[in-house]
């Protein structure tokens, strides 16, 4: 038995959409949009805060010392 999820109002949103989801009655284009661009939004700051270096790590510091060539002179 399969239940229906979304239906047509006639009504339809700001963006001119009319199928709706029936469980919460949001825009089904405009709730898929708001996932992508929500997702996004997530996934930028983790890749900036995975290439950031913290100067205060350890490890960071030895590496420093130990290979003055390879670190960018400022």
């Amino acid at each position: 038995m399969t239940e229906e999820t979304n239906k047509y109002i006639g009504k339809p949103c700001p963006q001119g959409h009319t199928l709706r989801y029936m469980a919460n009655g949001n825009c089904v284009e405009c709730q898929i949009a708001g996932q992508k661009k929500s997702k996004n939004k997530a996934q930028k700051p983790k890749r900036e805060s995975k290439n950031k270096v913290n100067p205060d790590d350890f490890t960071h510091r030895v590496f420093i010392i130990g290979n003055p060539e390879r670190v960018n002179k400022l």
